[in-house]
C-alpha cells in the first residue's frame, strides 16, 4: 500500500465522521428544542391551573364572607371587624 491509498482511507473515514458527527449533533440540537418546547408548555399549563386556584380560593373566602354574615344575621350576633 503506497501512500495515496493510505491518506485516502485517512481522508475518507474523518469525512465520514465529521458526517456521522454533524447527523448525531443535528439530533442532540432538535431533542433539545424539543425539551425545551415542552417545558414551556409546562410552564404554561402550570400557570393557568395556578391562577385557576387563585381565583377558586377568592370565590371560596367571598362565600365563607356571605356564610358567616348570615349566621351573624341568623343568630343575632353583633357583626365583628373583619381583618
Amino acid at each position: 500500500m503506497d501512500w495515496g491509498q493510505v491518506l485516502t482511507i485517512i481522508f475518507g473515514i474523518a469525512g465520514f465522521m465529521s458526517i456521522f458527527m454533524l447527523l448525531v449533533n443535528k439530533r442532540i440540537d432538535d431533542l433539545r428544542q424539543d425539551i425545551d418546547r415542552r417545558f414551556e408548555n409546562l410552564e404554561k399549563e402550570m400557570d393557568r391551573r395556578f391562577n385557576e386556584l387563585k381565583e377558586e380560593q377568592k370565590e371560596i373566602k367571598q362565600e365563607l364572607k356571605e356564610i358567616r354574615q348570615l349566621l351573624y344575621k341568623v343568630l343575632g350576633v353583633e357583626n365583628k371587624k373583619e381583618s
